[in-house]
């Protein structure tokens, strides 16, 4: 088995409900078609498998919005909220909101 077919195994068998998209593919999918690619792949199987997805480095308008497209469920980035501190992280989540991509998507013409 060639190491493409051994990740694709390991994310078929594995016990995830998740997958996260590494912020490399993601900062760069709307510059370059390889990473744009490995975004929506990485989206479809996760999909096709019945898995939820996480988008990390989401952090311009368009990114939430390609990210949206492809029904990535969550994302983590700048565009979300800044770094915080450990007090200030411990307030956010404490205060019980939650965002998923759609909550930051931009308004679309209709």
């Amino acid at each position: 088995m060639n190491h493409h077919a051994a990740i694709v195994g390991i994310v078929v068998d594995a016990p995830f409900q998740t997958l996260k998209i590494d912020r490399s593919f993601v900062a760069a999918m709307h510059d370059n078609d390889e990473s744009m690619v490995i975004v929506t792949a990485i989206a479809g199987l996760a999909h096709s498998l019945g898995m939820e997805v996480v988008a990390e480095g989401a952090e311009t308008a368009a990114d939430v919005a390609t990210l949206c497209e492809l029904r990535c469920e969550y994302g983590q980035g700048y565009v979300f909220s800044k770094p915080l501190d450990e007090a200030a992280a411990d307030a956010l989540a404490m205060s019980g909101r939650h965002w998923n991509l759609a909550d930051a998507a931009p308004a679309r013409a209709v």
